[in-house]
Formats: C-alpha cells, sequence, structure tokens
C-alpha cells in the first residue's frame, strides 16, 4: 500500500501545534509570515524541496532555518545509516 494512502493524523496535529507555538504572538520564535506548514497533499517532496531551496537562497549571514519534519521516516534494510523522510506522495514498494 502506498504511504500516501495511510491516515497520519496524528503526523498533522503534531505539526499544528508545533506550527502555533512557533509563530505564537507572545511566546513564538518564528514571525507567523516567516512560517509555512505543508500538511496531507500539501506535503509532496517536490513542494517541499523546492520551498527548501528558496528559503535556503534567501537566507542571510547569521539566519537560522528551522525545519520541524512530523511524518514517518524509513531505513533500507541495506544500509541502517541512511534515512528517508517519508512525504505525503511516497509510494513504498
Amino acid at each position: 500500500m502506498p504511504i500516501s494512502r495511510l491516515k497520519l493524523s496524528g503526523c498533522v496535529n503534531d505539526a499544528v501545534k508545533m506550527h502555533n507555538l512557533l509563530t505564537n504572538e507572545n511566546t513564538g520564535l518564528i514571525q507567523s509570515a516567516n512560517a509555512v506548514q505543508f500538511l496531507n497533499k500539501q506535503a509532496e517532496k517536490f513542494k517541499i524541496i523546492e520551498h527548501i531551496k528558496e528559503t535556503v537562497s534567501k537566507l542571510k549571514q547569521n539566519d537560522t532555518l528551522t525545519i520541524f519534519w512530523s511524518s514517518h521516516g524509513a531505513r533500507p534494510e541495506s544500509d541502517e545509516q541512511e534515512l528517508y523522510l517519508i512525504t505525503h506522495d511516497t509510494s513504498i514498494i
């Protein structure tokens, strides 16, 4: 079954809560205009990679980039040192 068909509501809840915590007007560390979240069908590999590339290209010296990933990962049996992050459109056969 493709991973994208699995219900990962816990991951979505975690992502929303972390986004709200980080962008809270009183206690947050990030301005909401600078925070992006990809949920469910929005969390496709191409969209995420392109957004990261665009964001990195705009970073200036002493800027900080924070990525919070709430999803699943997978390790191939052939190499326990590797870790693959699972996006919404990932299909594992």
